[in-house]
């Protein structure tokens, strides 16, 4: 007997020869399939998270939003950070920058997300979760957000109802007071409530003008109402200025009255109910993260309509002490227990020494938690020990852990579980809390045929050299010299040392220049003795196999080439001429 085998459109087909003739036996092979599994590369943070909500009934239960990046829950398992928002689409990527979070007070697992980049896109929806934000229903709405505009560390402008879980309000950026009686399926604007359009300079630019960002706060006072109809007493802020700004309504949202004496020469940023009744706010000149030129800490008395300044430092644009406040958080279980941020306060000169202060008496003496003592463990993030404490638009004590506290900045945050420490004269630890959250923006990509996995050009940072895609960098970014954004990066094919990248000088390092090239796999960084023009920054280089010509297309200027590293006297404009 002869067998003939022969591969027929994937099918292995046996043809046995043998006294009755050719029989053709035909089976499918046992081909191994191959499926791709993908993972965040490990930068732990890389933008903005601007917000932080705690359901304030379960333990271990809470959200972040960022800008740009989505939201995120916490895991307590893994004990790290997931996405919720993985699965937008790109046609419905606007929804990634999330305006603002709602937890259902009495359903630990009930989360809602109010979702929209920018107000000038076509597009804003209210996602609602009934699984602790694993699966989303969508309700589309007529108006639009900014999650990733002017203000968007304000907040939270979306509240469920504590006694009505049916309640929802949201606040809107351009279209007012919003309500839902149906846990999120439908809305209705609130047409009792008073006109607060802030009118746009002539010339001005509605995203980035100095203005408000809407209506940015809503507050339920569970003390008053009933189980069942929801809170009698509801409090909204509105991010304007030198008029009034802070409403509240004693009828369940039928009528509103502004409150009187409230400060109106800035704007509310953020504001918590203490669990004995006081309202703390904290304003800004400006929503943020826009410079702030003015700002301070009110506390004030439902009880008596009486209005305190409790302001750990004052601001004096005159003096030269030009900041805000952006945040503020009570402890549940010791309603005289506080913390407030600042926000861009110069200090010496230098860019920004915002600091935490921390209240144990109700606001009548705070101590910085900062100035005071406190210890930076980097080691989840090791690129963030370069870039300083800014943009604490959030920050939170824990419901269930006063020890614990949190807040966020540009690139992620920070948590300390000894914050009690100050009571003992010791200083408090914190250690990066972002693992998990990864919203970085790659503007390029290279991976080299050897060496590092991926070396990386990103948007707000220098870039990131990475030998083991599931570990932060240990030497941190591209620090040296540091881009604010690097738009190019790549190598030579035959040379995988080598490796160039272009940008824009960080205005903190203004003696760097805008190219910079690796003699040893994107490990460290040398620049070149000269530039082709004084002001040629960003756009894009490309290298020959060899490593010899490098090509750079700087923004808005010629291009030009290298064959000795920029070297002075061999810089080269070239006209490059392309056919076909």
């Amino acid at each position: 007997m002869k067998a003939i085998s022969m591969t027929i459109t994937g099918l292995l087909i046996l043809l046995s020869m043998g006294s009755q003739g050719i029989i053709a036996q035909s089976f499918r092979p046992s081909v191994p399939v191959e499926h791709y599994r993908w993972k965040s590369v490990q930068i732990v943070g890389g933008g903005f998270v601007d917000g932080i909500v705690f359901h304030p009934k379960e333990k271990d239960v809470r959200y972040c939003r960022t800008d740009m990046g989505g939201a995120y829950r916490w895991d307590k398992e893994t004990q790290q950070w997931v996405s919720m928002l993985d699965w937008i689409t790109y046609d419905d990527n606007n929804l990634v920058g999330v305006e603002s979070i709602a937890v259902d007070p009495s359903d630990s697992q009930t989360v809602y997300l109010s979702c929209g980049t920018y107000t000038r896109s076509t597009n804003g929806a209210v996602l609602c979760s009934n699984d602790g934000g694993r699966t989303f229903t969508r309700t589309d709405m007529p108006f639009t957000m900014g999650g990733n505009e002017n203000g968007r560390g304000n907040g939270e402008r979306m509240m469920v109802d504590p006694l009505n879980s049916d309640i929802i309000y949201l606040g809107t950026r351009l279209d007012g007071l919003w309500r839902s009686a149906d846990r999120g399926r439908s809305w209705q604007q609130v047409r009792s409530f008073p006109d607060v359009v802030e009118v746009i300079p002539e010339g001005g630019n509605p995203w980035m003008q100095d203005r408000g960002c809407g209506i940015n706060l809503v507050l339920f006072n569970p003390s008053g109402g009933t189980a069942g109809k929801g809170c009698s007493t509801l409090y909204i802020g509105v991010s304007l200025k030198d008029r009034d700004n802070f409403f509240v309504s004693h009828d369940y949202g039928e009528s509103w009255r502004p409150l009187a004496g409230q400060p109106v020469q800035y704007r509310p940023t953020q504001a918590v109910l203490s669990e004995d009744g006081y309202l703390y706010i904290t304003y800004g000149s400006n929503p943020g993260p826009m410079r702030m030129n003015d700002g301070a800490v009110w506390k004030y008395d439902p009880r008596s309509e009486k209005w305190q300044d409790i302001s750990p430092v004052k601001a004096d644009p005159d003096k030269g002490a030009a900041f805000g406040y952006a945040a503020v958080s009570v402890d549940r279980q010791n309603p005289k227990h506080l913390i407030v941020s600042t926000f861009n306060r110069p200090v010496a000169g230098s860019y920004a020494e915002d600091d935490i202060y921390r209240t144990t008496d109700g606001g009548k003496t705070w101590k910085p938690v900062f100035a005071g003592g406190a210890r930076f463990d980097y080691s989840k993030a090791p690129y963030v020990e370069f870039t300083p404490l800014h943009w604490m638009f959030d920050i939170e004590i824990d419901p269930f852990d006063p020890d614990h506290a949190l807040f966020t900045t540009g690139y992620g945050g920070w948590e300390t579980f000894n914050l009690g420490n100050m009571d003992k004269k010791e200083p408090t630890q914190w250690q990066v809390m972002s693992t998990g959250i990864e919203e970085t923006v790659p503007l390029e990509l290279y991976s080299p045929k050897q060496g590092a996995q991926l070396i990386s050009a990103i948007g707000d940072y220098g870039g990131f050299t990475h030998l083991d895609l599931d570990r932060p960098v240990p030497s941190g970014s591209h620090a040296d010299p540091y881009y604010s954004n690097t738009t190019g990066i790549t190598g030579a094919e035959d040379q995988p040392d080598l490796v160039v990248r272009v940008g824009t000088v960080s205005h903190h390092h203004p003696e760097g220049k805008p190219l910079a090239y690796s003699m040893d796999g994107g490990k460290s960084w040398l620049e070149p003795v000269s530039l082709p023009q004084e002001k040629a920054q960003n756009g894009h280089v490309t290298v020959s196999s060899d490593g010899r010509t490098w090509i750079w297309t700087p923004d808005r200027m010629p291009v030009y080439y290298t064959n000795d590293r920029g070297e002075p006297g061999r810089l080269h404009r070239e006209s490059l001429k392309i056919s076909g």
